[in-house]
């Protein structure tokens, strides 16, 4: 009951936030009484202990950074339409700076980076892909520089 209850509240604000968007209602009068309305809209994704930063938003999908398992940060993502959470990431290394366009999820990986050591060649950072519709991961950068 109490998740249906949190559907319905996530579908509300999200016609209200669509209305609002196509400047069909007034942003204080949402019901054409000429009366200022209230409407509380926040509701809390996560429930974790640890940080969780960096949200992006495209249509229903939330995704952020975590760093639940007090250990690396990982990327996850949320449905406001089904209510359900999903761990992108689970890689030893660090993933953050999540960014979200229709259904490709994008990030910076550590897991290939390797420190220079004596000005030996080392490996940066790169750009991962996730697409949510077929579940491929994909390394978008892989670019060698000496430092």
């Amino acid at each position: 009951m109490k998740t249906m209850k949190k559907q319905l509240k996530i579908f509300v604000c999200l016609i209200i936030l669509s209305l609002l968007v196509n400047n069909i209602v007034n942003a204080r009068d949402l019901d054409g009484d000429g009366v200022e309305d209230n409407v509380n809209c926040e509701i809390q994704i996560t429930k974790n202990q640890f940080s969780q930063n960096n949200p992006a938003i495209s249509g229903n999908i939330i995704v952020w950074q975590d760093i639940r398992n007090n250990v690396r940060w990982d990327i996850y993502s949320y449905d406001l339409l089904t209510g359900q959470e999903k761990q992108i990431t689970n890689n030893p290394s660090d993933q953050y700076s999540p960014a979200i366009s229709g259904n490709t999820i994008v990030w910076v990986d550590s897991r290939n980076y390797m420190e220079s050591i004596n000005g030996r060649e080392n490996q940066d950072e790169d750009i991962y892909s996730y697409n949510l519709l077929t579940g491929e991961e994909k390394r978008i950068t892989s670019i060698r520089s000496k430092k």
